[in-house]
C-alpha cells in the first residue's frame, strides 16, 4: 500500500528474521536477511535526492516574567461579548 520503501517494513522484516532464527529456520532467516539488505539499499536510494538541513532550534527565548504577563493578559471568555448568545 505504502511502497517497497515504507519505513514500517523494516519492524516487519527484522520481526520475520527474529522471529525464523529463534526457530532454527536458517533458509527463511537468509531470506528475510536479503529482503532486509534489499529495503536498506532502496531507503538509502530513496534518500539520496534529499538534502536534509540540520534541525535548527529556537535559542532566543522570552523570559519567564514576559510569558506569565502574555499569559494573563489574555482576555476570559467571561468578560467579552464574543461568547455570549
Amino acid at each position: 500500500m505504502f511502497g517497497d520503501g515504507y519505513s514500517g517494513l523494516e519492524y516487519d522484516y527484522r520481526g520475520l528474521l527474529r522471529l525464523y532464527n529463534a526457530q532454527g529456520k536458517t533458509q527463511k532467516a537468509a531470506e528475510y536477511s536479503s529482503i532486509l539488505h534489499e529495503w536498506n539499499v532502496l531507503r538509502d536510494h530513496m534518500h539520496v535526492d534529499y538534502d536534509l538541513a540540520p534541525l535548527e532550534f529556537i535559542v532566543d527565548h522570552d523570559s519567564l516574567l514576559d510569558v506569565v504577563q502574555r499569559f494573563f493578559s489574555v482576555p476570559d471568555r467571561n468578560d467579552t461579548d464574543a461568547c455570549r448568545t
